[in-house]
């Protein structure tokens, strides 16, 4: 995450809670300005559009079976491997921080 990323989405829960009212606090008060949070939903918006157009260019094309792939099965284990994830063996015990039994 990059800072001005942080800063965007910091910006936001502090909003959150001001609006939500956790926050009893004024806009004034709370260090709340209308033009950066209109700047950080626009980032944080971008970033989101930006990273599922990303990760919908990284699967589509394995889903029903890439160019390496031969079947429909095949295409999803690809697109899982593309993201990093991967099968655990017969014998390997699940990550105790990650997984479920």
């Amino acid at each position: 995450m990059t800072a001005l990323l942080h800063t965007q989405i910091q910006t936001l829960r502090k909003y959150q809670a001001w609006r939500t009212g956790e926050d009893e606090r004024t806009m004034d008060e709370a260090g709340i300005v209308p033009r950066a949070i209109t700047s950080a939903l626009d980032g944080v918006l971008d970033f989101a559009e930006n990273h599922l157009r990303d990760a919908t260019k990284k699967v589509e094309p394995l889903k029903y079976g890439g160019p390496d792939s031969d079947d429909y099965v095949t295409g999803w284990n690809d697109a899982i491997r593309a993201f990093g994830f991967r099968q655990r063996q017969p014998n390997e015990q699940p990550n105790q921080n990650t997984e479920k039994p």
